[in-house]
């Protein structure tokens, strides 16, 4: 059972009750949280309180609890009582790097198709959501619409989508493209297209989630921004591995810096992007990530 949707994990102890089946229990984002922190939700609700102890009671009787790193870990064992004995095992995303691989823009049908060759592409890709904060890419887009090489692509979808259209259309900003979630064919020359892959995480919101999009990225061999809070776990990530560079979330001057500042410097870019690829084949291989999930389903049997 996966969090996606969050509350799919409850139905575990009753199939558990039921038929006697053991069930490990996967943590994608962690909630309530994230809707507390993204206001969507008081923390002092009812609906909060629920939410925790139905959470609490799901996990205190799964055979395995696994998220996606220690950070998270540790903020989902706050979750449960104190001293409970659930182990919560951390496994980060992974990614087919032979599928999705870094291309020359010139041998990239998709970059064709869009007329992006000599572009310096600036993308983001995955849900126009709450916890997002996709506007202030629309915010950079204004602000860099006089300088035609640098291009934006939105792909995907979400509560935001309607808003996004809007603004562009009253902005009239023709330096976005904005295209739906693409099919799985196309989704390869997609990632691979941008020079540099936006990740986006709304203030307070870095500690309860870790964007599956960024192995995406970094197996395509992109630059990255992250726009986050600096202790979360994808700042973390970024500093570790050196693929990019990090701004304070929300902030569409940091941003625009950011942009401008690889735009500027081509060489800079391109160092990211080797190890960008380099830690995706090292840390985020779907071979080796999936060995992880088999030894602990077979230690746990």
């Amino acid at each position: 059972f996966v969090t996606n949707p969050p509350m799919s994990i409850w139905i575990a102890p009753f199939f558990k009750w039921l038929y006697g089946c053991p069930y490990a229990v996967i943590i994608y984002d962690i909630y309530p949280d994230v809707l507390v922190a993204s206001n969507v939700i008081n923390k002092s609700s009812l609906i909060a309180f629920m939410w925790k102890k139905l959470n609490a009671f799901t996990l205190l009787r799964a055979d395995l609890v696994i998220t996606l790193n220690q950070g998270m870990s540790k903020r989902i064992q706050q979750q449960l009582p104190e001293k409970s004995n659930v182990e919560i095992y951390a496994i980060e995303n992974w990614v087919d790097t032979e599928f999705i691989k870094p291309m020359k823009k010139a041998e990239n049908p998709f970059v064709i198709e869009q007329g992006f060759e000599d572009k310096f592409l600036v993308s983001y890709a995955g849900s126009f959501g709450a916890t997002h904060g996709v506007d202030i890419i629309l915010e950079c887009a204004e602000m860099l619409k006089g300088i035609s090489n640098i291009h934006f692509l939105l792909v995907g979808g979400g509560t935001e989508e309607v808003k996004i259209k809007t603004v562009l259309l009253e902005k009239k900003l023709t330096n976005v493209t904005l295209l739906p979630f693409q099919p799985e064919n196309k989704f390869r020359y997609v990632a691979a297209a941008p020079d540099v892959s936006l990740i986006l995480i709304k203030s307070g919101i870095g500690s309860f989630i870790m964007p599956s999009k960024l192995q995406t990225a970094l197996s395509a061999g992109c630059a990255v921004i992250a726009s986050a809070e600096d202790g979360s776990d994808l700042a973390l990530n970024l500093k570790k591995n050196g693929y990019g560079v990090l701004v304070p979330p929300e902030n569409q001057l940091e941003l625009h810096d950011a942009i401008l500042f690889l735009y500027n410097n081509p060489e800079i870019v391109s160092q990211y992007k080797v190890r960008a690829r380099n830690v995706a084949k090292k840390y985020y291989d779907k071979k080796s990530q999936c060995a992880k999930y088999v030894e602990l389903f077979t230690a746990s049997e």
